[in-house]
């Protein structure tokens, strides 16, 4: 290509990237999105590349120096992932490859910057390419370990929340504007009472399918933060030495003395594709030193707070700790190997490993029905604030005495219904999300 043939450089800001995992690979991704994209890509590639595309290229450095040669594939906007023209440049993946094609495309000229952290997704925000709920849906993918994880965030990131909230809004606009009718026609009598009741049921209807998305709300919230899964018991019924065994490893320490678990370990684990946060906790007794005495306290509020209890008692030690009424829970009779008189529960023994797969398949049935059915559609204690908070506005709305203060209401569940999507009020919250994503995405 001669040099009347290249782009000429449009002003405005682009950003650079490697978009791929550091490490050694056989192929990495240089990422660029901004105006000078063609410029960049006519620089780089010595060719004129049609969009969409992808053509074999050799990549050039400032002093024409062949670096790579590699796939290069141009997307037009706004028809791309940020709504900007972008050009991804799939390299080979050693690090010194992907380095010297990043240094060349950042020689092309000024305009031309290393992206931050989240700035292509935060790109694709701004255009309209993603709401808030996608956004939020596109790093619990990424961060997703479990099958369920994905599931869970590629539900969301396909948009049906953001879908059946934008329906919502549309609603409650129109449920507002008939109530402020019943105001500015209420001389005539047929009017206000056919707006207000079109009115009522409007926001009747949004209200009920809110609260049945909310019903499911904790559930989805387990699925992306793993489900609580506490052993607890009295001091020296081989908490420590369970948790060691179902997780394969030497976690916790081990001792005869009662009173070793003094603070609680918490493990990562799955089961059935299901994320757990396994934990092992200070035995249950009455404690005299208060090192003890407050690892017994964080005992009862996991307890509280679990999904699922492993009840362990001992021959030795027959007695079980108190569970929460409504907590799902298992119990175990820990050293079933000792013999003797055991109390009822699932016979264990962490030594031999007798019994440890059973109560692995056990657990995981009663995860399993913990989790079960579809993908939730609520996935983080912001999006179900929202959505408490749009629900209250609706029940107000509907107890209020004076039509002026229901169309109120009905206008502060339409902004709480926007801050979800990201219409209203959300810089804060994307400002800390954008911040948890890697470079070049």
């Amino acid at each position: 290509m001669s040099e009347t043939e290249i782009s000429i450089r449009p002003d405005g800001e682009t950003i650079v990237a490697i978009a791929t995992a550091p490490g050694r690979a056989a192929l990495g991704i240089v990422r660029i999105s901004g105006p000078l994209v063609r410029f960049v890509a006519d620089t780089i590639c010595r060719r004129r590349l049609k969009p969409r595309q992808a053509t074999h290229a050799r990549f050039h450095g400032p002093d024409d120096r062949v670096l790579d040669d590699g796939i290069a594939v141009l997307f037009e906007a706004p028809r791309s992932a940020t709504g900007e023209d972008v050009l991804e440049l799939t390299c080979h993946g050693g690090r010194g490859v992907l380095a010297s094609v990043l240094d060349a495309v950042l020689a092309c000229g000024p305009g031309l910057r290393l992206a931050e952290a989240g700035e292509f997704t935060r790109r694709a925000f701004e255009a309209g390419k993603l709401d808030a709920l996608q956004v939020e849906a596109l790093a619990d993918l990424l961060a997703a370990e479990t099958e369920a994880q994905v599931r869970q965030a590629r539900r969301q990131l396909d948009g049906e929340l953001g879908l059946r909230v934008e329906g919502w809004r549309g609603r409650l606009i129109e449920a507002r504007a008939l109530i402020e009718a019943t105001l500015d026609f209420s001389d005539e009598g047929d009017v206000d009472a056919a707006a207000a009741d079109r009115a009522k049921v409007l926001a009747q209807a949004v209200a009920d399918e809110i609260d049945t998305v909310l019903g499911d709300a904790a559930r989805g919230e387990r699925i992306r933060e793993g489900l609580s899964v506490v052993i607890a018991g009295v001091p020296n019924t081989g908490k420590s030495t369970l948790l060691n065994a179902l997780a394969g490893r030497e976690v916790a320490l081990v001792s005869p003395l009662p009173g070793t678990t003094r603070d609680r370990i918490e493990i990562a684990m799955e089961f059935d594709g299901v994320p757990v946060r396994l934990s092992d906790t200070a035995g249950v007794r009455e404690a005299a030193d208060p090192v003890e005495a407050m690892g017994v306290e964080r005992t009862l509020s996991a307890l509280a707070e679990a999904d699922l209890v492993l009840s362990l008692a001992s021959p030795t030690h027959p007695d079980r700790v108190d569970v929460p009424e409504h907590t799902s829970r298992i119990d175990v009779t820990s050293m079933a190997d000792l013999g003797g008189s055991c109390p009822a529960g699932l016979p264990v023994s962490a030594l031999t490993g007798d019994g440890l797969g059973l109560l692995r398949a056990e657990i995981a049935r009663r995860i399993a029905g913990l989790t079960a059915g579809e993908p939730a559609l609520v996935a983080r204690a912001r999006q179900r604030g929202c959505l408490e908070a749009a629900l209250a506005e609706l029940r107000a709305a509907k107890t209020a005495p004076l039509p002026e203060l229901a169309a109120d209401h009905v206008r502060k569940a339409a902004d709480a219904l926007g801050r979800l999507v990201g219409r209203v009020d959300v810089e804060d919250v994307l400002d800390r999300l954008f911040e948890g994503f890697c470079i070049g995405k």
